[in-house]
């Protein structure tokens, strides 16, 4: 079914694209002081994460955990991603432009020369925790995550993970922030278009801003299909990027057919699990109870969540934690006592362990060196 066309040029002559609707598819973190959590008696023990660190889990399991885990083992969970191919990363970016010819005449420029914009690549981002912070972007851009873990905040405000077979888009009207986890070995392969295909991709319903996170899942097939438009992209001759563009708006609309696949229950917990960990970073926060508050035991939370996130909840809520304080520390308003006080450590002196155990660097080093 054709959705619509895609146009470069003005009157009188331009290129034209059809546009096709896409067919449908048929560890554990211990307390870092060596302190071990306190038991409650009458409740049993307790999951205390604090700026200290996280407890260690004992087995307990909520009345409510039967219906939660029927979802979860439903077809809609989501396998581990399979062996990426062995040179797959030796596919880099190629970004080309595409003009639009009037008639058999000269290549006639866009407005801007990026107006055209086609760019396919795969990117590999080891040892970095800022991937962007606050960004607005002039080319729109689907990434989809292949390896490593990380997160993603929507100018709204909401929140996402990121970990295999999740894509984000990088869109032209809405800020946006991403980071990495720095030893996850992060590797992603991304679609990117120019202003005016944006515009014209938007409106005819292909990019779809809302929601800007979503699962598709892992495919190798589908990396494969990424690893030949790149290769076609960069040994193409002018005359048949037309063939590429076509190329590149198919995957784009396979990604968001994928993307209409049964719901994920149990994606839709752990996304709810990571904002709260990522929330009200200078509290104790009592995993018992969020693992309650999902209908879940704590020993079935973290494992679930490790298998879908890359690192058990205690973990993540010191990396969330940290992120802050790299971003604290960058801004140069607070004194470290101060930044430890505001993210819940005891002192400055705990502060500044967990800091350099987790960044190589200690804060005040850090500081000098932003």
């Amino acid at each position: 079914m054709v959705l619509g066309a895609v146009g470069l040029g003005g009157p009188g002559g331009g290129l034209t694209v059809l546009v096709m609707a896409p067919k449908q598819p048929d560890g554990d973190v211990r307390t870092l002081s060596g302190k071990k959590p306190k038991r409650n008696p009458r409740n049993g023990p307790r999951h205390i994460i604090s700026g200290s660190g996280a407890g260690a889990p004992v087995a307990a399991q909520d009345a409510n955990a039967d219906a939660v885990l029927a979802a979860t083992e439903s077809p809609a969970r989501h396998p581990p991603p399979p062996r990426l191919p062995d040179d797959y990363h030796h596919h880099r970016s190629v970004v080309r432009i595409l003009r639009a010819r009037s008639g058999d005449g000269p290549v006639n420029p866009p407005v801007a020369p990026d107006e055209g914009l086609i760019g396919i690549g795969f990117l590999l981002k080891y040892q970095r925790s800022f991937d962007h912070v606050d960004l607005m972007v002039r080319h729109y851009s689907v990434v989809l995550v292949l390896r490593g873990s990380g997160r993603y905040r929507a100018e709204d405000g909401r929140e996402w993970p990121l970990s295999p077979g999740w894509c984000f888009q990088r869109l032209t009207t809405h800020r946006h922030s991403n980071w990495i986890d720095p030893d996850s070995r992060w590797s992603e392969v991304f679609l990117a278009f120019g202003p005016s295909l944006t515009r014209q991709l938007t409106d005819l319903g292909v990019i779809q801003p809302d929601p800007p996170v979503f699962y598709t899942g892992f495919d190798p097939t589908l990396i494969a299909r990424f690893m030949a438009a790149r290769d076609q992209l960069a040994d193409a001759p002018e005359h048949e990027l037309t063939r590429c563009l076509a190329t590149s708006i198919d995957l784009l609309g396979e990604l968001r057919a994928l993307q209409s696949a049964p719901a994920d229950p149990l994606g839709a917990l752990m996304a709810r699990a990571s904002r709260e960990l990522a929330s009200d970073l200078g509290q104790r926060m009592d995993l018992d109870a969020l693992a309650g508050r999902l209908g879940l035991g704590y020993e079935r939370f973290r494992k679930l969540f490790r298998e879908r996130v890359g690192t058990p909840p205690g973990e993540y809520r010191i990396r969330r934690r940290l992120e802050r304080a790299r971003e604290l520390l960058g801004l140069r308003e607070q004194s470290i006592s101060d930044i430890a006080g505001e993210l819940g450590y005891q002192n400055p002196f705990a502060f500044s362990i967990q800091f350099k155990r987790y960044t190589g660097v200690s804060p005040s080093a850090y500081q000098r060196l932003r």
